[in-house]
C-alpha cells in the first residue's frame, strides 16, 4: 500500500519536473540543478530535505515502475545526491558579495543582474571522474550552473577569493557559474569561444603558460606549469581582440547583450562586422600579429634613437677636437682654417642627416600601424 502511494507521488512529481528537471515527492520539491537558496542557514535547511528525499528515493528505485519511470527516479535521484556532496563539502560563495577579481569586473562593468545565492565550490579533486574531455589539460568542471570542481587543493577565503596566487582556475570557473545562472541550462547558442573565451578574459588567464599546484596523497604540495591548450588560446584570442577593436565600453555593452539574448549573432556583428568563428580568429591573429610587430618597431626605434644620439654626441666632440687642432695647423703651417671647417661640419651634418631619415622611418611605421589599428 506504501509503494502504490510513493509509485502515485511519482508520476505527480514527473508532470512538474520533466522539463526542468525538478521532482516533486508530498512538500519537498528538488530541483538541484540550480540550487537558488538566498543564506547558508537554507542551504543546510534545504540539505536535511534533501536526505530525506534521497531514501524516499532510494525506495522508489525497487518499485515496480515502468522504464520512463524508472530513469525519472535516477535522475532524480544523481541531482540530490550531487546536491548534497557540494553542499556538505563545498565552500559557498556568493556571487552578490564575493572579491574575487573576476566577478567584480562582471557586476560593476556589465550592469548584468547579480544571479542570487550562491557558488557550491569543491576543489582537490580529480576530475577523471566527471570529465571524459581531455582530462590531462582541465583544472576546474563547472557542472549545471553552480557546481565547481576545482583539481588543485585550493585555499579559499571567506570573501570567496583564492589564497594560491598565480592560479587563476577559481575566477574562471566562477565566471562560468555567473554566466550560467544567467543563461540557464540551455545555452547552445552561446558559442564555446564565447562562453570559454569570457571566462579566460576576465580571469586574466595567460596564453602561453598556466601554473598549476595539486597535493598529493601525502601532503606534499607539486607546482607545476602548462601551456594552455590550443582551443583555449584561440577563445581567448578572440576575445582581446573583440576588447581593443572598439574599446572597453563597447565590448562590455557586447557582452551584456550576448548574455542578456542568448546569442551572439546579432552583438558580434555589431562589433565586428561577422560572427563567423574563423573570420574572428584570423583577425584576432593578425591584430596579433601586427600588435607584435609594432612593439618590435618601437623597442627598435628606441634602440636606433639611443645609438643615434651617442654618436652624434660622440661626433661633436670629436669635431670640436679635430676642428682645434686643424687650427692650430693652419695657424702655424699657414693652411686655410675655414677648409677644416667645413670638412668638420660636412661629416657631422651627413651623420645627424641619415640619423634623422632612419628615426622618420621608424615614426611613419609606428604611426601607421597605429592607424591601421584603430582605424582600419
Amino acid at each position: 500500500m506504501r509503494l502504490a502511494f510513493l509509485t502515485i507521488c511519482l508520476i505527480l512529481g514527473c508532470l512538474t519536473w520533466a522539463s526542468e528537471y525538478r521532482f516533486s515527492i508530498g512538500d519537498i520539491c528538488i530541483r538541484y540543478n540550480d540550487p537558488v537558496f538566498k543564506t547558508k542557514e537554507e542551504v543546510q535547511t534545504e540539505l536535511a530535505k534533501a536526505y530525506q528525499a534521497k531514501e524516499v528515493l532510494k525506495a522508489l528505485q525497487y518499485a515496480d515502475l515502468s522504464q520512463e519511470n524508472s530513469k525519472d527516479v535516477d535522475m532524480a535521484l544523481r541531482l540530490t545526491e550531487r546536491f548534497i556532496n557540494f553542499a556538505e563539502a563545498g565552500t559557498l560563495i556568493e556571487f552578490s558579495t564575493t572579491n574575487d577579481p573576476a566577478i567584480t569586473n562582471l557586476r560593476n562593468n556589465l550592469d548584468l543582474p547579480v544571479p542570487p545565492g550562491f557558488a557550491y565550490v569543491v576543489t582537490g579533486v580529480s576530475l577523471k571522474d566527471f570529465d571524459s574531455k581531455d582530462k590531462a589539460q582541465h583544472q576546474g568542471l563547472t557542472i549545471y550552473t553552480r557546481y565547481i570542481l576545482i583539481e588543485p587543493d585550493l585555499k579559499i577565503n571567506s570573501d570567496g577569493t583564492s589564497k594560491s596566487k598565480g592560479n587563476d582556475t577559481l575566477s574562471h570557473e566562477l565566471v562560468h557559474a555567473y554566466t550560467n545562472a544567467l543563461v540557464g541550462l540551455k545555452d547552445d547558442d552561446l558559442p564555446k569561444w564565447f562562453y570559454e573565451g569570457l571566462a579566460s578574459y576576465l580571469a586574466k588567464n595567460k596564453i602561453k603558460e598556466v601554473t598549476n599546484v595539486k597535493m598529493e596523497d601525502d601532503g606534499t604540495v607539486v607546482t607545476t606549469s602548462e601551456v594552455m591548450p590550443e582551443d583555449y588560446q584561440n577563445n581567448l584570442l578572440i576575445m582581446q581582440y573583440l576588447s581593443r577593436i572598439k574599446g572597453k565600453k563597447r565590448f562590455y555593452a557586447f557582452i551584456k547583450q550576448s548574455i542578456s539574448e542568448r546569442t551572439v549573432e546579432k552583438s558580434v556583428v555589431s562589433l565586428a562586422g561577422t560572427s563567423d568563428e574563423k573570420k574572428l580568429l584570423q583577425m584576432a591573429k593578425d591584430l596579433d600579429m601586427e600588435t607584435k610587430a609594432f612593439y618590435g618597431l618601437t623597442l627598435a626605434w628606441s634602440l636606433w634613437v639611443l645609438i643615434y644620439l651617442s654618436i652624434t654626441r660622440w661626433i661633436i666632440k670629436e669635431r670640436q677636437r679635430y676642428a682645434v687642432e686643424e687650427e692650430m695647423k693652419a695657424y702655424y703651417t699657414g693652411g686655410d682654417v675655414a677648409d677644416a671647417a667645413y670638412i668638420s661640419r660636412h661629416i657631422t651634418h651627413t651623420i645627424v642627416l641619415l640619423g634623422s631619415t632612419i628615426c622618420l622611418f621608424f615614426v611613419w611605421k609606428i604611426a601607421q600601424m597605429i592607424w591601421m589599428s584603430w582605424f582600419g
